[in-house]
């Protein structure tokens, strides 16, 4: 798929100034450089880390993080993985995973919730499936060292 955007969904430069706008249901807004960018693809996420030198962490990695590392912040948006979404080991389907079923192979790992995620939803563990291309979902990314 080709991305002609030169920028995430919802920013935009300000006519006058120039500065980084951001539109926040509904309201645009100076965007603010220490809030974790949002409503990214799969492939804006990888270019940022090509051109930052940087690489998404494996399903694995995130989960290990989230899991040992309480001092860094979860739970404000969910995030892009480089793993593919496939079974976990051991997966047998029974006849009502269609759905999930049909997203193995086509999809990517998601990790995480966002702060629009119902509490019964909220786990450090939570895991989605997304087309790579989504980017209305509430998700960011966090980089590794390559």
């Amino acid at each position: 798929m080709t991305q002609e955007r030169s920028a995430p969904r919802y920013w935009s430069r300000h006519p006058e100034s120039r500065a980084w706008m951001v539109e926040r249901f509904g309201t645009l807004r100076t965007l603010n450089p220490d809030e974790a960018v949002r409503h990214v693809t799969l492939y804006e996420a990888q270019a940022w880390c090509v051109w930052a030198g940087r690489r998404l962490p494996a399903e694995s990695e995130w989960e290990l993080a989230a899991t040992q590392n309480r001092g860094l912040q979860w739970g404000a948006l969910r995030e892009w993985t480089a793993t593919p979404y496939e079974p976990y080991a051991g997966f047998a389907a029974a006849p009502s995973d269609s759905d999930v079923v049909g997203r193995f192979g086509t999809h990517q790992a998601v990790r995480g919730v966002s702060f629009a995620s119902p509490a019964r939803l909220r786990h450090v563990r939570a895991r989605w499936a997304r087309l790579p291309e989504d980017d209305l979902s509430f998700i960011g990314f966090r980089t590794c060292a390559p």
